[in-house]
């Protein structure tokens, strides 16, 4: 019993697995922010998961007077809006996925301080791209909205085929039958029915 359980659980978790499309460090051909980055994507069978990674930039001299100056200036914040989505133009169509989660950073308008140097990897769920959809577009907000520097990434590349057609069945051969003593040739020139 315990290795039928073993070998049904074992099958689920290979089925899953074997649904993820999983692209390591997707090229992406622009961005706002050279402070994140994204470090994979991967499409379940639910969602379009994508794997990102903020590092606060060590401060320059100027910044560094400015912060010692304005005491408030000490750290910086990181969220993502929940209003970012996934676009995607495809053969004229706009396209677009909603968010649906985040995990290792807050969702706004909760936010979390971070320092010079310091290093967050996060998590962001969106709904599930489309199949053979494979050059979106993260838009997260537009700069300025509430003093907010927003996350946006262009043409990010993944691997996301088309999901196959269902190739035309051909016909199964024409097997010889016998009937009562009469047998059907499918090589007679006039296909007609003859006598054995």
């Amino acid at each position: 019993m315990k290795k039928q359980v073993f070998i049904a659980l074992f099958s689920i978790l290979f089925a899953t697995i074997a649904q993820a499309q999983v692209t390591l460090n997707p090229r992406v051909e622009g961005r706002t922010s050279e402070d994140v980055t994204i470090t994979k994507v991967e499409l379940t069978s639910q969602y379009t998961i994508i794997s990102l990674r903020y590092e606060d930039p060590v401060p320059s001299i100027k910044d560094r007077y400015l912060r010692r100056m304005n005491p408030s200036m000490t750290a910086s914040n990181i969220a993502i809006d929940p209003e970012s989505d996934l676009q995607v133009n495809s053969k004229g169509k706009l396209y677009s996925f909603k968010f649906i989660k985040a995990e290792g950073i807050p969702v706004r308008p909760a936010k979390r301080d971070v320092r010079p140097g310091d290093v967050v990897s996060f998590v962001v769920y969106f709904e599930r791209l489309d199949p053979g959809l494979e050059d979106f577009n993260l838009f997260e907000c537009r700069d300025g909205m509430d003093n907010w520097h927003c996350w946006n990434f262009y043409h990010i590349h993944v691997k996301n085929p088309a999901l196959k057609k269902n190739a035309k069945k051909t016909p199964a051969p024409v097997v010889a039958k016998k009937r009562s003593g009469i047998h059907y040739s499918s090589s007679n020139r006039f296909n007609k029915w003859t006598g054995l």
